[in-house]
């Protein structure tokens, strides 16, 4: 048996390395941690936001632990499940339903060694039964062995207290989030192993600064660069830049950047996905919208890119565009003698009644009563495929502009069987 007065165990010499940041936290673990005879608190609370390494650090020091139990509480969602998982890892396998049972058996459990029951995402254990934690955090003083419960979450022991009364843990540590630096230092080490290092840490300090304020979450960060990072470098490895050349480099990948910051945190594709996907052609569209989603995106672009002294000559249902006027304007000439496109001058603002007025004359029943219309208008908006140019505080005159191009509405038109070109003033 180990002397309890012989000198904790050192920590792995590449452990600082591993978890930049987090020196006081390992000093602080480690010694109650993994010593084999020295007594440990008897319950520990870990706290801090998500992604600050908490549950990696605490797995890494426990690697080599005997007797160490390891409760998910977003997997064992029930009691029953967490106390049946406990005792398996600890080597006795029955069936437990309740708290007091749980509480007996480990009351007849004998042990020399001392044990460590873990509860990672331990804010889970507020939604069981209220007798949960209270009992929870008294089992060291029932069993007959040395044990230690640690509660590893991203709330604060205040959250706890409501629940479980005047009992506090006995040692708290916290996990404060990641400086600039210490972030850096993370997500260097993702460098693939035939790549630069200095190269891939500009890479790095350039997504950082884009996303380090709508996102601060490393696990999230480490995912766009393993996304983004072959498409930043496709441009070195066809010979069309050289990698010294970093604003160059920067403008091939900012469209892709300014589609991320949109889906921060939503998993539409992973990272080997998207690069099967990047090589497909570009102009295929995948349009998922509701049926009269579709037709309000086709009138904006209509208004978008038609002149408004049109509309009577493209979507009245009467005669009255049947009739041709002599003179008036004329489209804008350009200096070949030619019309000049609108498609090449680009999308106009235009009102709201106008966009309704041409919706209504384009869809060939009538709109369902159980439709919101500006329901789907604002979610248009929300999805940045129409544009508000009005002030958000004004209310009324509200104008908007389309954002999608004419490949994206033919995609969109096609769907719903309709012809663009026969509406649209370019192709007449």
């Amino acid at each position: 048996m180990t002397d309890p007065s012989s000198p904790p165990p050192s920590p792995p010499p590449d452990i600082y390395t591993l978890f930049p940041g987090r020196k006081a936290q390992i000093d602080a673990l480690l010694p109650i941690l993994t010593h084999p005879t020295l007594p440990a608190p008897p319950t520990i609370f870990l706290s801090g936001l998500p992604g600050t390494g908490k549950t990696t650090l605490l797995k890494c020091l426990l690697k080599d632990v005997s007797n160490m139990a390891w409760v998910n509480c977003v997997e064992r969602f029930t009691e029953r499940l967490v106390f049946e998982g406990v005792l398996r890892d600890w080597g006795v396998g029955r069936r437990c339903d309740g708290i007091a049972e749980f509480v007996g058996v480990v009351k007849e459990m004998e042990a020399e060694e001392k044990r460590i029951l873990v509860f990672d995402k331990a804010e889970r254990l507020r939604d069981m039964s209220s007798t949960l934690l209270p009992a929870l955090m008294r089992l060291p003083d029932l069993a007959r062995f040395p044990l230690t419960i640690i509660l590893v979450t991203h709330l604060t022991w205040t959250d706890f207290r409501s629940r479980i009364g005047s009992l506090d843990p006995s040692y708290t540590v916290h996990f404060p989030s990641y400086t600039k630096s210490e972030t850096l230092a993370i997500l260097a080490k993702d460098c693939p192993p035939t790549e630069d290092v200095e190269f891939f840490v500009s890479f790095v300090e350039i997504l950082y600064e884009v996303f380090s304020k709508p996102c601060r979450d490393v696990r999230e960060l480490r995912y766009l660069v393993a996304l983004w990072f072959p498409k930043y470098v496709e441009p070195v490895l066809n010979g069309k830049v050289t990698r010294q050349q970093t604003s160059k480099l920067f403008g091939f990948i900012q469209p892709h950047i300014k589609d991320a910051l949109h889906s921060v945190y939503l998993r539409d594709l992973s990272s080997h996905e998207y690069q099967k996907a990047s090589v497909k052609s570009n102009h295929v569209y995948d349009v998922d919208l509701p049926y009269y989603t579709k037709f309000l995106l086709i009138a904006a672009f209509l208004a978008s890119y038609n002149p408004p002294r049109l509309d009577v000559r493209f979507f009245s249902k009467g005669d009255v565009g049947s009739r041709k006027k002599k003179g008036g304007r004329r489209g804008r000439v350009s200096s070949e003698g030619g019309k000049m496109r609108q498609q090449l001058l680009g999308p106009k603002a235009f009102p709201i009644e106008r966009l309704l007025a041409i919706f209504y004359s384009i869809l060939e029943n009538s709109l369902e009563s159980s439709i919101d219309i500006y329901q789907e208008i604002a979610s248009l908006v929300s999805l940045r495929l129409l544009v508000r140019v009005t002030t958000p505080d004004r209310l009324d005159g509200v104008k908007c502009k389309c954002n999608v191009g004419l490949e994206f509405v033919n995609a969109v038109a096609k769907s719903v069987k309709f012809d663009v070109g026969k509406y649209l003033f370019d192709f007449v």
